[in-house]
């Protein structure tokens, strides 16, 4: 069911994107990770990864690739990368985690101040300026199993902040071991490849989203406060300025925890100095890699080819995912609100004279005018 509810999600963010994208803003960096080198393909050999005890691996889909092994200590670092100074960034990547057995979690991507060894992972300390951008897989004895996990501070995310140790999973779950998301699917993740993608909000502000596969899974949001089951309180971390002037880290911890090195494969590694839309994301999945977008096809389909259709809705603010068809509930629209809890989606629409979506205002649901004026919206 879970599975079903996740190619659901995908069609509804895929669809939802309307015309064909624009061209793509060129990454600051880009990586192709296979053919045995480490060094940026844009801009051509200005960046040059050092690799210690990594392999490169045959593979059907992108050749002979960049593969890790936890038990050896594998990572990668490439220094000098600058992304986010100004605030947004994106930063997307094909992933293939292996099976192994373990408790632990496994850092796919992480970049920070420095090399840090005090709580890498956690707030900053109260007053401490840093930043931090980590991606990170569980393996199958940790409650995390299944997702893919994100975790973002900016120069300004202070550890006295209401952001506290916000983390974003790609089920729409925050900061939360205990929680199952919607479209947690716990072999999704397992021995084959998918795309992820960590933008910060294309409309600016605080909070950034997580794609999968090319479609929106997951994001928090400006201006809005995450309750946990517990009554721990999360604001969205990211959007402001970003200080990063350490290496980045593949297939490692920017610590170089001997406990949280990762087994798998990566490759096309694209780092943006801006944030990226819908449609650019979408892009980038279907091409297979930023070069792509030119010169490669999309690998195949491992999913259903008949998907179901989802009810154009809008979530309520307070959701981390988008909305979706749920099997479970006689299809009705919904989405998860971070604890593993789902909520009805509004599925009206804008009032004749709006010239924008629905969306929630205190409690209600209004659209806006040409002019400005507020208009109730419809009910479904």
């Amino acid at each position: 069911m879970k599975t079903a509810l996740w190619f659901a999600l995908l069609l509804a963010a895929t669809t939802a994107l309307g015309a064909a994208p624009g061209a793509l803003p060129e990454p600051v960096a880009y990586f192709n990770l296979t053919g045995g080198s480490l060094a940026s393909t844009v801009p051509e050999g200005v960046y040059q990864g050092e690799g210690n005890e990594i392999m490169w691996q045959d593979d059907p889909v992108f050749g002979s690739v960049l593969t890790c092994n936890r038990d050896g200590s594998s990572y990668v670092t490439i220094p000098g990368v600058e992304y986010g100074a100004g605030g947004p960034f994106a930063i997307s990547l094909w992933v293939k985690a292996d099976v192994i057995n373990g408790a632990e979690v496994e850092y796919i991507y992480s970049h920070s101040t420095g090399q840090q060894t005090r709580s890498p992972s956690g707030p900053n300390q109260a007053g401490q300026a840093g930043s931090r951008v980590h991606l990170y897989t569980a393996e199958p004895g940790h409650l995390a199993f299944g997702v893919m996990r994100t975790l973002i501070r900016d120069s300004t995310d202070m550890a006295d902040d209401p952001t506290g140790f916000l983390f974003l999973d790609s089920d729409g779950c925050i900061s939360s071991n205990g929680c199952v998301g919607p479209t947690r699917n716990v072999s999704e993740f397992v021995d084959t490849w998918h795309m992820v993608t960590i933008t910060t909000q294309p409309g600016g502000g605080n909070g950034y989203q997580v794609y999968i596969d090319g479609a929106l899974a997951a994001q928090v949001k400006d201006g809005v406060t995450y309750t946990r089951t517990d009554g721990e309180r999360f604001e969205a971390t990211a959007g402001a300025p970003m200080a990063l002037p350490g290496p980045i880290v593949l297939c490692g911890r920017n610590d170089l925890d001997p406990d949280r090195f990762f087994s798998g494969s990566i490759a096309r590694l694209a780092i943006f100095n801006t944030s990226l839309d819908p449609g650019d994301v979408a892009a980038l999945f279907a091409a297979k890699g930023y070069e792509g977008t030119q010169a490669a096809g999309a690998p195949a389909s491992e999913g259903p080819t008949q998907l179901p259709s989802p009810a154009a809705a809008a979530a309520p603010s307070n959701c981390t995912t988008p909305c979706f068809a749920d099997s479970a509930a006689g299809g009705s629209s919904r989405c998860g609100d971070g604890t593993g809890v789902l909520q009805a989606c509004f599925t009206g629409e804008p009032a004749p004279d709006c010239t924008t979506g629905c969306q929630e205002r205190a409690g209600a649901w209004v659209c806006y005018t040409a002019q400005g004026r507020i208009r109730a919206c419809l009910q479904g």
